[in-house]
């Protein structure tokens, strides 16, 4: 099994609130480690203030309500992609 390799994958989950009152995630792929409530949280002011984002008439992202660290470990089988 040479092309068998395995990654650790770090991501930022930041849950909003949407204009429509229900929840959304932005996920950050490579996101800084060790990012402090005051940081993040001003980061997600940022963002929602912004109103960048905006999906039929419902704007994404109007209020931080979250932010957490995923961390996940991929078994990669295959990707021939990479012989290219």
């Amino acid at each position: 099994m040479a092309d068998e390799t395995t990654t650790t994958v770090k991501e930022l989950y930041l849950g909003f609130a949407g204009s429509d009152g229900k929840t959304k995630r932005l996920v950050i792929a490579h996101p800084e480690d060790n990012l402090d409530a005051t940081t993040t949280r001003a980061a997600m002011k940022k963002i929602a203030d912004a109103n960048l984002f905006e999906k039929q008439g419902i704007q994404l992202y109007t209020n931080g309500e979250s932010a957490s660290y995923m961390t996940r470990i991929k078994n990669e089988i295959f990707n021939d992609k990479k012989k290219k």
